[in-house]
């Protein structure tokens, strides 16, 4: 017997709900980390190359990954914020919180 998530008036097998929620993980823990070392080792190169013109690039590409990693970290929220206000409609972001949720919500 599967299990099914009601969202919308919408049967959603329970897989959908699990993927989901695991790639909403995966991009919100993932990507701000990733950006953070990718950028650490960019500065590093710069710094061991020692000409001031690289450091202030490498300065530069980090603080905006480091924004970007900002903003991936907070887009769920941002999502939510723009569906509440174009629809107006809370099922539907009662929806994309019974998905983003869904992992956590598994076993309660």
């Amino acid at each position: 017997m599967f299990l099914t998530i009601t969202c919308v008036n919408t049967e959603l097998p329970d897989f959908v709900g699990y993927f989901v929620s695991l790639i909403y993980v995966a991009f919100r823990i993932g990507i701000p980390i990733l950006l953070i070392i990718v950028g650490m080792f960019d500065m590093g190169k710069a710094i061991v190359a020692k000409k001031e013109d690289d450091v202030k690039k490498a300065q530069q590409l980090l603080i905006k990954k480091i924004i970007v990693g900002v903003i991936v970290f907070l887009l769920p929220y941002l999502i939510e914020l723009v569906v509440k206000i174009a629809t107006k409609d809370d099922a539907i972001v009662d929806c994309i919180r019974k998905l983003i949720d869904y992992r956590t919500n598994l076993f309660s």
